[in-house]
């Protein structure tokens, strides 16, 4: 009789145990990357390492440190890229007719875009110009190149290294949109930026 009395209170323990430990090995495990990840290749430093595992997955070689740099260099040129995207967007060079010169407008818009350069560090950065297809084209070609110059040289007064920028004018080559309408030509004549290289520091 006495061994029955602790059979029932033994058998009631063991259930329960082996509940816990089926419920701990059946939870899912939370990733180490995601955000982490994400501001870790934003910012140009290796994703964060996950935990080490026993056995024979410990043994396997963790990534090469220059895979890491190559994969920030991509990532952080690719979000200087969208912000330069964003700002100028935002914020458009605009010129006068058959002009170069920056008004106070227009270099307002490129303060702006220094503020993104100089976040940028390490990178190169190539000025684009463009026109609308009306008048010369021989014309039209040097206008943006002077507009394009133009932008570079007031980023570097603002602190840019000059081998960091270049400036090249595509007249009326890759339109955005038809020049047969006077808003499609204004938006045909436009500053872009290209952004090529970002190297990790």
């Amino acid at each position: 009789m006495a061994n029955r009395s602790y059979a029932q209170p033994l058998l009631a323990a063991g259930v329960v145990g082996l509940a816990v430990t089926c419920f701990i090995a059946t939870a899912p495990m939370e990733p180490a990357t995601g955000r982490a990840l994400e501001a870790a290749v934003a910012v140009g430093k290796p994703p964060p390492a996950s935990a080490p595992v026993e056995g024979a997955a410990a043994s396997a070689a963790p990534a090469a440190p220059e895979l890491y740099a190559a994969g920030a260099d991509v990532g952080r040129a690719e979000a200087c890229q969208a912000e330069f995207a964003r700002v100028v967007t935002e914020n458009p060079i605009e010129f006068g007719r058959d002009r170069w010169g920056l008004d106070a407008k227009a270099k307002a818009a490129v303060d702006k875009l220094a503020v993104v350069g100089k976040a940028c560090s390490g990178s190169k950065i190539e000025v684009q110009a463009f026109t609308d297809s009306q008048g010369n084209r021989a014309s039209n070609t040097r206008l943006s190149l002077e507009r394009a110059q133009a932008v570079k040289e007031y980023l570097v007064e603002l602190g840019l290294s000059p081998d960091q920028l270049t400036a090249v004018g595509f007249g009326p080559d890759r339109p955005v949109a038809s020049n047969r309408t006077s808003s499609g030509r204004a938006r045909n004549r436009r500053i872009e930026f290209r952004v090529t290289r970002v190297e990790s520091e």
